[in-house]
């Protein structure tokens, strides 16, 4: 937990939500014990800009115990008072919309009664990641490599085998042919559900508009943060296609091969191979609930087929002869065999 400051309020209202699931994991782990320790507490009011440790020590004074759950309480308190002034079309909204939108999914649901007394648990600390070419995408992550005591959810996962494809290979064998095609797989993480029985160790708190306290919620997907995602996506990708290697080789082949991550980029001879190869992955795909979209392609007549059903727009210039597309973290120009590289120094200039 980074240190605080008086300007962020959305960084203080996270770290109040970081304080109850550190309490709330302290809990479900038999450690109650811990919420007595001094240094911890000590530790975690040192965190806070010098105003609140001395409003923190004069609430002291009417506690009959100080501990830590004490000291959760009241920084919930503080953390109401900061939601009330935080601009609303700031991050906390744009997190607030994507929490909603999967519970709309069911890739997150609230705790069931009957879940209430479960023996076995753990909650996960959610923050958001923004990625600087996408300022307005907010993708959540939980965090199972929070410790608490030393442990984390990542301590006790298996991260499983490395089954990526060499990336090297994909770039190498993407521009060997005239026509180049590609795309990428929607919320590919999440498409895989997670056992029942295992869901409750992907509990979340979360505060819901207007609520006074937080909402234990339960991610029912596999997550951004858990060490075994990367290499269970790709088995469960693997082993749909797999499935359906007799009826769709070509596919097959570039869906386990010609994949990394959740990007998939090959090229063909004609324009007819391509255009049958994507609609061809894409149905594998959807046998499994994944759904490849965003498109690109050197070709116009490609990119007007495939894109026709597309809800998510690509900017490109196919026109220009600098018409440049992200491709698995790559810019690519793709009316030339020309892989552009682009690395950030510590300046945060293009080098």
């Amino acid at each position: 937990m980074p240190p605080q400051t008086t300007d962020n309020l959305e960084s203080l209202v996270n770290f109040a939500l970081e304080v109850q699931n550190v309490c709330a994991s302290m809990k479900a782990s038999g450690l109650q014990a811990h919420l007595n320790n001094p240094e911890l507490e000590q530790k975690l009011v040192s965190k806070l800009p010098a105003i609140f440790q001395a409003f923190w020590g004069m609430h002291k004074l009417s506690l009959t115990e100080s501990n830590l759950e004490n000291f959760s309480k009241w920084l919930f308190q503080l953390a109401q008072g900061a939601n009330s002034v935080i601009k609303p079309n700031s991050q906390k909204e744009r997190k607030r919309a994507k929490i909603k939108d999967y519970c709309r999914k069911g890739y997150v649901r609230k705790l069931l009664p009957e879940e209430e007394n479960a023996k076995k648990y753990w909650y996960l600390p959610v923050f958001p990641v923004v990625n600087p070419n996408k300022p307005n995408k907010v993708r959540s992550v939980w965090d199972a490599a929070a410790k608490v005591n030393g442990v984390s959810l990542n301590t006790v996962l298996l991260k499983g085998p490395d089954q990526l494809t060499s990336l090297l290979s994909i770039l190498f064998k993407f521009r060997q042919r005239k026509i180049a095609i590609g795309g990428d797989i929607a919320e590919m993480f999440h498409q895989v559900l997670i056992r029942s029985e295992d869901q409750n160790y992907q509990r979340f708190l979360w505060y819901d508009p207007g609520a006074q306290q937080p909402t234990t919620y339960i991610m029912t997907v596999m997550t951004f943060g858990a060490t075994c995602s990367p290499s269970s996506a790709q088995y469960v990708k693997n082993k749909n296609a797999e499935r359906y290697s007799n009826r769709y080789p070509r596919a097959t082949q570039i869906i386990v091969e010609n994949h990394y991550v959740d990007d998939m980029l090959d090229s063909v001879d004609t324009e007819d191979k391509a255009l049958q190869l994507a609609m061809d992955v894409r149905k594998i795909h959807a046998k499994g609930g994944f759904v490849i979209r965003n498109w690109v392609s050197n070709s116009k007549a490609v990119l007007k087929k495939l894109n026709a059903e597309c809800t998510e727009g690509i900017n490109l210039d196919i026109e220009s002869d600098l018409a440049t597309e992200k491709c698995l973290a790559c810019g690519g120009r793709l009316r030339m065999t020309v892989l552009h590289l682009g690395c950030l120094n510590t300046c945060g200039a293009v080098t």
